[in-house]
């Protein structure tokens, strides 16, 4: 993933502040004011993590189309239709987001984060499953569990569909401004061309 470092520019600027201002103005020691600035330091990466911005990355969308083709993969091996059923929409979705990332880049950060999470657990819990049906003698702990992995699945698709509806309404309102946009050349260009 290509990211811009602002959270670590951002933290060091923080803490080198916050030295400045316990070791000059407040008199604190040198090795005081040394440690509250490394202590700044790294709270200040934890706290501006959401400044980094993350750019399109053509290796990085490739991953993720994998991870959605192994996702689908599991649809040759599991038995439960319900779980097939939300693996395979899933996926129909994971491939229109990873479409909308050429044309989207003010996305690009939201959708890799969101795959990161959501594809890793889809893949978790289609292995899980896999497992749970293969085994001859299912415990009851595996037994709960397989009877909630498909609710777990419809979980995830709602995510999906809701991150694809998300995109798709920025987009709509991004296509509506640039309409207005146009039609405001529109009688712009006519005055030209009948003159």
């Amino acid at each position: 993933m290509k990211s811009s470092g602002k959270r670590y520019i951002y933290a060091g600027i923080f803490a080198s502040i916050l030295f400045v201002i316990c070791f000059i103005i407040l008199d604190f020691e040198m090795m005081l004011s040394l440690g509250l600035m490394a202590v700044a330091y790294v709270g200040g990466i934890l706290f501006f993590k959401d400044k980094d911005v993350i750019r399109y990355d053509a290796k990085m969308i490739t991953d993720f189309s994998f991870e959605a083709s192994k996702l689908l993969n599991y649809n040759l091996h599991l038995k439960n239709e319900e779980v097939k059923s939300c693996i395979t929409r899933i996926c129909e979705i994971s491939d229109e987001l990873i479409n909308l990332l050429v044309n989207r880049a003010d996305k690009v950060t939201e959708i890799y984060h969101f795959f990161d999470y959501y594809l890793d657990v889809a893949l978790d819990l289609a292995a899980k499953l896999e497992k749970i049906e293969n085994l001859q003698i299912v415990p009851e702990r595996e037994r709960d569990m397989q009877a909630k992995i498909p609710i777990y699945f419809k979980t995830i698709l709602q995510q999906f569909e809701k991150q694809l509806d998300r995109v798709h309404k920025n987009q709509n309102l991004d296509m509506a401004e640039e309409l207005k946009y146009v039609e405001a050349l529109l009688p712009k260009i006519d005055k030209k061309d009948g003159q």
